[in-house]
């Protein structure tokens, strides 16, 4: 496990990339790794895509994919994304805003699934790094991100793990607590000790 201080800080991002026309993200064909961000960055902020504008066209430095090409966001397409893209949703844009990114054959921009250790309001907004203690698979929206009870979530991005029995799990857990003396714990919650037991620390 990381140290506390590291805990707060560390986020799972998925490097995106493009396959048969498709953002795959976490798959066979692609990998996962952690990196330092600050609770609520943007996912443009972490990934570092800069686009310079000439006129109406966009030239955009995005080393993490390749195949796409790049839109200026005009006025009506802003308002087409910002009816597109559902909590959960969001665009590959530039960190100004000013280009969106579309895949494939797409002749216009394209809506792609809130990737694992972020979470999107939908819109326009950008993915942004969700905190220690939550659970942000791909897709995460605006709902309650806190890791599950009886489960734990050492890292935002990966999947809630069971609470193992002799320790307890409350509601945004990072790792297991061992149970108190006088207590035992199975399924993640702490339950006092048996009438005529004694129950020592992490007892299940």
């Amino acid at each position: 496990l990381l140290p506390e201080a590291m805990a707060s800080s560390v986020r799972y991002l998925s490097l995106l990339l493009l396959t048969a026309g498709q953002m795959k993200i976490g798959r066979s064909q692609s990998y996962t790794c952690q990196v330092m961000t600050s609770d609520g960055e943007t996912l443009q902020d972490s990934l570092g895509i800069s686009c310079n504008v000439t006129g109406k066209i966009c030239n955009c430095s995005a080393s993490f994919v390749n195949g796409v090409s790049w839109m200026l966001v005009t006025q009506d397409i802003n308002a087409s994304m910002k009816q597109t893209a559902r909590p959960g949703e969001w665009f590959v844009m530039d960190a100004s805003g000013h280009c969106v990114a579309a895949f494939g054959e797409s002749h216009g921009p394209t809506v792609q699934k809130c990737p694992p250790g972020f979470h999107c309001a939908g819109g326009l907004e950008p993915p942004r790094s969700c905190s220690s203690g939550e659970h942000c698979p791909v897709g995460t929206g605006l709902g309650d991100r806190a890791c599950p009870f009886g489960q734990f979530c050492p890292v935002p991005g990966v999947p809630a793990m069971p609470c193992p029995d002799g320790g307890y799990c409350p509601k945004g857990s990072t790792q297991p607590s061992p149970c108190d003396a006088g207590t035992y714990c199975r399924g993640g919650a702490e339950q006092t000790c048996w009438n005529g037991y004694y129950c020592q620390i992490g007892r299940a």
